[in-house]
């Protein structure tokens, strides 16, 4: 994954807000608009806006079916917050179903499409994109943010562990484990890793510097000053 430079990462919500409008006007007129919304959406990861306004639209368009809504693999929640943003105002609730393991062992019916982090193999997937629950939770709590809110996330949006093998237990989320090796002085992603092995994180997946990456690279939560990460609040 590369880092946006600095002038992009500025220019980057104003021109998904351009997006969503455009979008919008010659897409999906039926749209309705949706304090918070572009804000969820210039944090989307892996995701394109064009993507996720299409699931929005979509979304919008059977509001008024019976049921609640559902994800199935819910990664960092960026996706999940942009649909509990939609539904907030509605009775439905939003169910997010993850192991919260990261991917599982590959089948032979399972092919490499696209290799996001240059891996070179499926096989070598195998526990990436691991984040905890309570990772997804903060992620949703920036719908109260992004709208100017003080109230906690609405209680009807759940996380739900599928069975899966028993992971490896941290005291604290692989996030919170950099802010707090790389409070003090910015550190290279080496020097990172090394930092939060030695006070006790453990990472489950084969190579722990793609889920570093997937941290670091996020929008918003680190500063990268020639290969030095600190935290960016």
């Amino acid at each position: 994954m590369v880092p946006l430079e600095p002038n992009t990462v500025l220019k980057y919500p104003p021109l998904v807000r351009e997006m969503h409008d455009a979008l919008r006007a010659w897409l999906f007129p039926q749209l309705p608009e949706r304090a918070g919304r572009p804000e969820l959406l210039a944090r989307l990861l892996g995701t394109g806006i064009s993507e996720a306004t299409y699931v929005l639209a979509e979304l919008n368009a059977a509001m008024s079916d019976p049921g609640d809504v559902c994800e199935f693999g819910v990664a960092q929640g960026a996706t999940s917050a942009l649909l509990a943003n939609e539904i907030r105002d509605t009775t439905k609730q939003l169910w997010l179903y993850d192991s919260f393991t990261g991917l599982p062992k590959p089948s032979p019916k399972d092919h490499l499409k696209d290799d996001i982090f240059n891996l070179g193999s499926m096989e070598k997937y195998e526990g990436e994109m691991r984040c905890d629950s309570a990772e997804v939770e903060t992620r949703l709590a920036q719908i109260n943010r992004a709208l100017g809110e003080s109230e906690s996330i609405s209680p009807r949006v759940s996380t739900v562990a599928t069975k899966a093998a028993p992971r490896l237990q941290n005291a604290l989320s692989l996030k919170a484990a950099v802010q707090k090796v790389t409070s003090a002085k910015p550190l290279s992603k080496p020097e990172i890793l090394a930092a939060i092995k030695k006070i006790g994180y453990r990472f489950s997946a084969k190579d722990p510097m793609n889920s570093l990456n997937v941290v670091l690279y996020t929008k918003g939560q680190f500063k990268n000053d020639g290969g030095k990460f600190s935290p960016a609040k």
